[in-house]
């Protein structure tokens, strides 16, 4: 005879019994199926798959069982759907947080590309483009460079935000804006009272200004 779930409750909590447990969690882990597709059933969008939906409502259910003390007189799915339902919330906020990230990155890099082609809105330019690296181009992946590479390249880096402080004052607030604070071109043209195709001029500008003053002062030649 199977042991009731009230008992297995008892051993496991008042014995460490990693067995009742076990068998506390089979019966259970289904519900956090049930609740992974009641919300999976609202989603608006397919950014975040079924599995990852019931992964997230699972762990949270594991979660309640080890917190949950069957004495408070609750019954354990009304106790652990709070655990899910917050879990899964929390869980997709973080996701679509991730995924404007990445959009924000791919059109900060479409607007970079777009600039030091010269062609914002140059259909033709686009066609012909290459997909060799430019100077420029490889100067603003430098300024971008995350914090885990060589050493070489973070002191370059270093020099390079030195130096932007020697531009033009519009071509170094475009920079500072568009690279360090992550600003798009529409942004940086709101902040700025000028028009985008400008702040697309002045950004090409400053990056071959800045090949130039690494040239004059280092003897560096920015390559691809």
């Amino acid at each position: 005879m199977e042991p009731s779930e009230s008992a297995l409750w008892r051993q496991f909590r008042e014995h460490g019994d990693s067995a009742a447990r076990e068998a506390l969690l089979a019966m259970h882990l289904p519900y956090a199926k049930v609740v992974a597709a009641a919300y999976f059933g609202k989603r608006i969008d397919n950014d975040v798959p079924f599995e990852d939906y019931r992964q997230m409502a699972s762990l949270a259910l594991i979660e309640a069982l080890e917190r949950f003390d069957p004495a408070v007189g609750v019954m354990f799915k009304t106790y652990a759907a709070r655990y899910m339902h917050g879990a899964i919330l929390d869980g997709l906020q973080r996701a679509n947080e991730k995924h404007e990230q990445l959009a924000a990155r791919r059109r900060l890099l479409a607007q970079r590309r777009a600039s030091l082609r010269g062609a914002d809105d140059s259909q033709g330019a686009r066609k012909t483009a290459t997909r060799r690296r430019t100077p420029e181009q490889a100067l603003a992946y430098v300024i971008v460079m995350p914090a885990y590479c060589s050493m070489e390249l973070r002191q370059l880096r270093e020099r390079i935000v030195e130096l932007v402080q020697t531009l033009p004052a519009g071509e170094c607030r475009v920079i500072q804006a568009h690279y360090f604070q992550a600003m798009g071109f529409e942004e940086v043209a709101n902040l700025m009272g000028l028009s985008r195709s400008r702040i697309s001029q002045l950004h090409r500008q400053g990056l071959m200004r800045l090949k130039e003053l690494l040239h004059e002062h280092l003897g560096m030649d920015v390559s691809a």
